[in-house]
């Protein structure tokens, strides 16, 4: 169960969209498939009331059309999520003293930036997008960094049935850590459970229709 509070405002005019939000939700008996043995052997989980979660943040966005073609996109989200209780067996003996410990997989700081262009048949587009440090074990001893990614779009509609783009992912080739958890999450440690995020990547693309 969660008791959900939010609250928002949004404002447009014609050359700004913008919007805002801040919320609170308290989140009551928790339940987690906890693994009963290595994830490679298959077997199966088994359902624990962990206790609460409590989460308040602030998000907002704003697109502003600036003329003679360009737009800017910028947005940021702000979340402070924690464990309110430790974890106990039927014995209650602790298992995992999660208590005021942030969630894992839950970054803090997320920032969205970006400039586009489109006019006269040309477009394009460049953007940036930060996360902060993720946690991936729920005692918070072990964490990925945060990382910078930046990626940029290009091309030109020759007329309304033909266009060619080019797009460019991770343009610096940052090493960085994408998905964390991929085969659930230790109470503590080093538990490799991580994937890494895609290289520099580069594509074309040439779009007809008929």
């Amino acid at each position: 169960t969660s008791d959900t509070y939010e609250l928002g405002l949004r404002y447009t005019t014609g050359t700004v969209n913008a919007v805002a939000a801040a919320y609170y939700v308290d989140f009551s008996n928790r339940l987690l498939g906890l693994a009963t043995g290595a994830g490679i052997v298959g077997n199966p989980a088994v359902l624990q009331n962990v206790g609460s979660v409590r989460s308040y943040g602030f998000e907002a966005a704003i697109d502003v059309r600036l003329g003679m073609g360009f737009t800017a996109y910028a947005a940021y989200a702000y979340n402070d999520a924690t464990y309110r209780d430790d974890v106990v067996n039927a014995a209650g003996v602790r298992v995992a003293a999660t208590r005021g410990k942030t969630v894992v997989d839950s970054p803090e700081h997320i920032l969205r930036g970006e400039l586009a262009y489109d006019s006269d048949g040309f477009f394009g587009r460049i953007g940036a997008n930060y996360m902060s440090e993720r946690f991936f074990n729920y005692e918070n001893d072990r964490s990925v960094d945060g990382r910078v990614l930046v990626d940029a779009t290009i091309g030109y509609r020759l007329n309304e049935n033909v266009e060619v783009q080019f797009n460019a992912t991770n343009i610096f080739d940052e090493e960085y850590v994408a998905t964390i958890g991929s085969n659930g999450f230790g109470n503590r440690g080093d538990n490799q459970t991580l994937l890494a995020g895609a290289p520099q990547q580069f594509f074309g693309t040439l779009k007809l229709k008929f």
